[in-house]
């Protein structure tokens, strides 16, 4: 279960099954812990019988058509969403003719999920209905075992990316780097959790970093940023009319100058005309 791609009218047609429902994902990390997912059979034909737009991405961040385009045609069968795209974009193509595009992915918004506890496992989250909102072409591997899970929106929206390097010296591989972002937004706030794994001949380490910030903790950052510009607005507009009082005192003192010199001009010339008229100019 994978991506096929054909060459056909200089435009790269690509199918494939982005999700297999009713079937277990890698373990995944979502803002109720750990766990595995299953999509309801269902779900996708439900979302998309709705004829909302559902857009064709790659790596879930650059738009390359949308079902309502034609550039993307999707269902849902007993094994479970099969999508169906073409594209005439240049990278994709290059992607493809290298061999190196990994599978399918897709975003969308649970309507109705539930948990099952399992005794001796990590818990099964069961999403029940769903808003497909985009499907994507992927140039990294997919977090799901045999379909394409890259991106999820849970309670709210659940972005997760990663990058492999692998470490050479000499031609032979000494190790291998794989770095793991995820960024989970949800009714409280917003987390960020990056996960490092080196691997090499001396075994493997896992390192991870969380940080959380609450929409309230975030709101008060940006009110009282807010506050303070609009203080520097005030301070600002308080210099402003400052500056045009000054300007304004200096033009009044100008004028005023002027109209003594014209009064002491007038002055001087009636004294003129008077010693003129007694000869004595």
């Amino acid at each position: 279960m994978g991506v096929n791609f054909e060459i056909r009218d200089n435009k790269l047609h690509i199918s494939g099954y982005v999700n297999a429902v009713e079937r277990d994902s890698l373990p995944i990390m979502t803002k109720r812990g750990k766990c595995v997912e299953q999509i309801k059979a269902g779900a996708f034909a439900e979302s998309i019988a709705d004829g909302h737009e559902i857009r064709l991405r790659y790596n879930h961040k650059r738009d390359i058509g949308s079902t309502a385009d034609g550039a993307l045609t999707l269902k849902e069968d007993n094994i479970g969403l099969y999508a169906e795209a073409e594209t005439a974009d240049e990278e994709i193509m290059a992607l493809a003719a290298k061999g190196e595009l990994r599978g399918w992915s897709f975003g969308f918004t649970a309507k109705d999920d539930t948990m099952e506890e399992r005794a001796n496992n990590i818990p099964r989250r069961h999403v029940n209905a769903l808003e497909l909102s985009e499907v994507s072409i992927l140039s990294v591997q997919p977090a799901y075992n045999g379909t394409s899970l890259e991106y999820r929106a849970y309670s709210s929206y659940e972005d997760i990316s990663s990058n492999v390097t692998i470490h050479k010296a000499d031609g032979e591989i000494m190790g291998i780097t794989e770095t793991e972002r995820q960024h989970t937004e949800g009714a409280d706030g917003y987390s960020d959790t990056m996960t490092r794994t080196d691997t090499s001949q001396e075994g493997t380490r896992t390192e991870t970093t969380t940080s959380e910030t609450s929409w309230k903790k975030d709101n008060e950052a940006l009110n009282a940023k807010i506050q303070r510009l609009i203080m520097q607005g005030r301070i600002m507009k308080m210099r402003a009319e400052q500056n045009a009082l000054e300007q304004a005192e200096k033009r009044a003192w100008m004028e005023r100058q002027l109209e003594e010199i014209y009064r002491r001009g007038e002055i001087l010339e009636r004294r003129e005309r008077e010693l003129r008229r007694y000869g004595r100019l």
